[in-house]
């Protein structure tokens, strides 16, 4: 990271970031072309959980390159000063990389599931139906490394 100034190693600032941000973009690699979807998303034990339709691009992709990039942020306030180019904005960032697993197994895409309503502030316990599930697949991504930044 070029800023080292504004660069966060607190592991309680990132998971609080996961545990508040509302929208996650996940990066992935369509055959050399970069592909970015926002989502919604719960966030557990290292574990980020999306899910999605049986079919489409992003599964597609994921099925052919588990490798996924991650980035949430939450903003703050503008800063105006005098000229443009010296406007702040405060945020906090996370961009992250891991690896995606597309979960069909009932019992672990409701822990998943669980996970997401959770994150949005959904009490348990949750029920789904057998018709909802079999529509959908949860996605894991195990985490592997994660950088954060900071401006206040």
């Amino acid at each position: 990271m070029r800023r080292k100034e504004k660069e966060v190693h607190s592991r309680e600032v990132m998971e609080k970031l996961l545990q508040t941000a509302q929208i996650i973009r996940i990066g992935l690699n369509d055959g050399g072309e970069p592909y970015i979807v926002p989502m919604l998303f719960g966030y557990q034990a290292g574990r980020i959980f999306l899910h999605s339709a049986k079919e489409g691009r992003k599964i597609d992709i994921i099925r052919k390159s588990s490798l996924v990039c991650f980035e949430v942020e939450e903003a703050g306030d503008v800063t105006e000063k005098e000229t443009p180019c010296k406007w702040t904005l405060d945020y906090v960032s996370i961009v992250g990389w891991g690896e995606a697993h597309i979960i069909d197994d009932p019992e672990e895409m409701r822990l998943g599931l669980d996970a997401i309503m959770s994150h949005y502030g959904g009490r348990p316990p949750f029920e789904y139906s057998e018709t909802s599930l079999s529509k959908i697949v949860v996605i894991r991504i195990d985490i592997s490394s994660m950088t954060c930044k900071r401006s206040m």
